[in-house]
């Protein structure tokens, strides 16, 4: 089987845990930088292959991780490295979170592009608003401990979250 035969729900679960254990690399700033390329590749991939255009600023609104601003994820890491021992479960946890929320936004984006687009590119704007449905179903869709036994499941409810959010929402 090609890459371009891979399902998307495969392609997205591969490579979300792909990036999080790339990120686990224990060179400084280097493993925050590799979460991000590897979320920007993932989503650029999956529009592509819907059809989807989006340029690199649009790219950037919807890869961007809400939680966290680029100066706090190098002061984290900073830390991290001071600490070494005591803060490997922290960094642990923090890829599993990055992980999560990378298979969150591509299943989001993947639903968006293959089911509600229609019409011109995304620009920032409309990357904006979509990014802020986006949000809001991640917030929304519960999240629990089957989450790693069963992703298949959890993508399945947030695409239903997406949904009813987007029926009330719908870009212009």
């Amino acid at each position: 089987m090609t890459r371009e035969d891979q399902a998307p729900e495969e392609l997205i679960l591969e490579r979300s845990l792909l990036g999080a254990l790339a990120a686990l690399l224990p060179l400084p700033l280097v493993d925050d930088l590799l979460l991000r390329r590897s979320r920007r590749a993932l989503l650029g991939e999956l529009a592509r292959r819907a059809g989807l255009h989006l340029d690199a600023a649009s790219l950037t609104v919807l890869a961007e991780d809400a939680e966290r601003s680029a100066l706090a994820s190098a002061g984290f890491s900073l830390v991290a490295r001071t600490l070494r021992r005591a803060a490997l479960p922290l960094r642990v946890l923090d890829r599993a979170r990055g992980a999560l929320v990378s298979f969150q936004l591509a299943t989001l984006l993947d639903q968006y592009a293959r089911h509600h687009h229609r019409g011109l590119d995304l620009d920032v704007g409309r990357a904006r608003r979509l990014r802020a449905t986006m949000d809001e179903a991640m917030r929304v869709t519960p999240i629990g401990l089957g989450v790693l036994r069963h992703p298949d499941a959890h993508g399945q409810a947030l695409r239903a979250s997406f949904d009813s959010l987007w029926a009330t929402k719908a870009l212009p």
